[in-house]
């Protein structure tokens, strides 16, 4: 036997809607803020079914839900809201979806049909998404999107961690930028401080026409900071190779540390060393620890070891020779000051005595 009710106008916080077979904690109950029109019925197996239609706002806790219609389960405690349903989720983030299901004891909701998600910082847009109201994660399976400025990321799965604005991409993961564009199988990125990290074989390509490769370390996308491990490959437009067990860039400086290759094609030289320092902007080379330069040429190479190798242009050398020169005068200034200081002091003391 079915008993069907019709209320029209309804904006009762419906507490024995909120109730009914109810055992969530308090203050989580869901309560009905607002519908144009509600039918009641209760079903064989005694379910009450509650349909909301019209402008339909509900609310649990701090999360508000809204839709066109919607259609709740008392007993089980689920609730299903199609046309034009939006969340928002503590004033922080917004969800917006064609159809969602939510059980209300979990506080997890499933969305389908143009799902997207902001939050201020992203939009995530994906065609289905899992969202977990009570940790506020969010993550998809059949394909999505993050869109950040003007960073733009797509993979296969993802979860989103919209209090920490942390995002773990798996699969088929292109992240697309007017700097760089990065392929991946795996990736971790923060959409607040914009800093990438690979924890698995990445290709990275800039605007340069630089390529590297990698399996670990990080990139500030922002700042254009990195940091590579595992013996990175960096292949700079067939001008020039790195490779090392570490490797750290900024936009002006290259270093290079344990068991470092830097193959320079343009000048046909090898420097093989434990750390190697590269201008970026001047080409420059600083190579320490156990260095040798290879110089090739037709039929033969000449070999040079020593403490410390420095290639560059011969400006560049006596740039480096001024800034040396700079430093040690300014030691040099600080320890006579001291001195003078010192000296100073002695006589003062000698005065008093």
């Amino acid at each position: 036997m079915i008993v069907l009710a019709l209320i029209t106008g309804c904006f009762v916080p419906f507490g024995a809607f909120a109730q009914i077979g109810s055992s969530v904690k308090a203050g989580n109950e869901v309560i009905v803020k607002q519908a144009d029109s509600t039918i009641i019925l209760k079903t064989k197996d005694s379910s009450n079914l509650f349909i909301l239609v019209g402008n339909v706002v509900l609310q649990q806790g701090r999360s508000l839900f809204y839709a066109n219609k919607c259609v709740r389960n008392a007993t089980n405690k689920t609730f299903e809201a199609w046309g034009k349903v939006h969340i928002n989720d503590s004033d922080t983030t917004d969800i917006y979806a064609d159809h969602l299901r939510y059980l209300e004891d979990k506080q997890v909701a499933y969305f389908d049909g143009n799902v997207k998600l902001t939050d201020g910082k992203v939009v995530l847009t994906t065609p289905t998404m899992e969202y977990n109201m009570g940790t506020h994660i969010a993550n998809y399976k059949n394909g999505g999107k993050i869109v950040n400025k003007k960073t733009i990321i797509t993979s296969s799965e993802a979860f989103y961690y919209s209090d920490i604005k942390d995002a773990y991409f798996k699969k088929n993961v292109v992240v697309n930028d007017p700097a760089y564009k990065i392929d991946a199988d795996s990736l971790l990125y923060n959409t607040d401080n914009q800093i990438a990290r690979f924890i698995a074989q990445t290709t990275i390509k800039d605007s340069a026409n630089r390529t590297i490769k990698t399996k670990e370390g990080f990139y500030n996308l922002k700042t254009g900071e990195a940091e590579f491990g595992q013996r990175p490959f960096i292949n700079d437009n067939n001008k020039s190779t790195i490779t090392a067990n570490k490797v750290s860039l900024t936009e002006k400086l290259a270093q290079a540390e344990g068991n470092a290759i830097i193959v320079d094609s343009t000048r046909s030289t090898i420097i093989i060393a434990n750390l190697v320092y590269q201008d970026r902007i001047t080409e420059a080379v600083l190579a320490t620890q156990k260095p040798l330069l290879i110089i090739k040429q037709e039929g033969d190479s000449i070999f040079v070891t020593a403490d410390t190798l420095f290639s560059a242009k011969l400006s560049e050398l006596y740039k480096m020779q001024e800034i040396a020169a700079a430093r040690k005068k300014a030691v040099e200034d600080s320890i006579q000051a001291a001195a003078d200081s010192a000296l100073i002091k002695n006589c003062l003391l000698m005065k008093l005595n």
